[in-house]
């Protein structure tokens, strides 16, 4: 693979962490980009929640196949969560990278994705596997019901032809958050890093 010269890693680096939300200059102002300053940080000296936010972007810079995601937005800010979650579809969709999402946030797991597989808290005990949609509107599993019930409005049928109307997940203050970003410049970017053979 091809080395990045000191200048495109500066880029590189400027650009993904402003993607993830460290903007730049503020109008006026002659001060270096936030995201400059962070970038010269070492990663042992962050705060536990930028240290996370730094090992997603690591992840990302690499470009991988598959991106292993285990509670990896806990606790984080909403907007952070949704600009994270959102640098992860592009990569689904754009890289054709592999994530797999464990939470039990069933929020990020929804927006990201396409197959739902539900386990309980030991991971031993297997509820059910299927589309991610479908599951949420049919559960088959009272493993899966308990699991996703409480994020969920209850069904209510539709006036006249008797069935259920589709279940929406609640409080959706992160799709919300994820549907704010759209078309942000930052975001839509060219922050993805190139296949280098």
């Amino acid at each position: 693979a091809r080395q990045l010269s000191p200048t495109e890693r500066h880029e590189r680096v400027v650009t993904l962490l402003e993607a993830a939300g460290y903007k730049g200059l503020h109008e006026g102002s002659s001060k270096r980009r936030p995201a400059e300053k962070y970038e010269r940080r070492r990663i042992k000296d962050l705060p536990e929640d930028q240290r996370r936010i730094v090992q997603a972007l690591v992840c990302i810079a690499q470009r991988p196949e598959v991106i292993v995601m285990d509670c990896a937005l806990e606790g984080l800010e909403l907007e952070i969560q949704a600009r994270l979650l959102k640098m992860m579809k592009r990569m689904k969709q754009e890289c054709k990278t592999v994530v797999l999402c464990m939470s039990d946030d069933i929020n990020q797991v929804v927006y990201l994705s396409d197959t739902l597989i539900i386990v309980d808290a030991s991971g031993k005990c297997f509820g059910e596997k299927g589309p991610t949609q479908e599951l949420l509107e049919r559960p088959r599993s009272p493993l899966t019901e308990a699991h996703i019930g409480k994020a969920l409005e209850p069904r209510v049928p539709s006036a006249g032809d008797g069935k259920a109307t589709k279940r929406k997940v609640v409080g959706e203050e992160l799709a919300d958050e994820c549907a704010e970003l759209l078309g942000n410049a930052t975001l839509e970017g060219a922050w993805i890093p190139p296949k280098y053979t």
